[in-house]
């Protein structure tokens, strides 16, 4: 059985891909914010590492969009977008490469 780690699943666009994915008999990681919180780095590093076996696609698919205009926007929003949006679907995929790497896929 093929497995997918799929963020942002649980509702909307995210729902939809888990859906797709499982009905098509594919085992889905869908953790929740409790278990990987894609604010906190360490988070998503211990969620990662937890994981056992093949990992045979990933999707980034959670994601943040504060509207504000720039005066606004303040430095802990920016940076929360940033890090959900950007720097977490980075740090998941390279925690994660080398189980991909190893099914060739990726």
């Amino acid at each position: 059985m093929k497995r997918i780690l799929v963020t942002g699943g649980s509702r909307g666009i995210g729902k939809a891909i888990v859906d797709v994915f499982r009905n098509r008999g594919w085992e889905v990681l869908s953790p929740t914010r409790k278990e990987m919180n894609l604010c906190d780095r360490k988070s998503i590093s211990n969620y990662c590492s937890s994981l056992e076996g093949p990992i045979d696609a990933i999707i980034n698919n959670a994601g943040i969009n504060n509207i504000a205009t720039i005066d606004q926007l303040g430095e802990e929003m920016f940076e929360e977008m940033l890090q959900v949006n950007l720097m977490a679907p980075v740090q998941i995929v390279r925690c994660l490469q080398n189980k991909l790497k190893k099914n060739k896929i990726g």
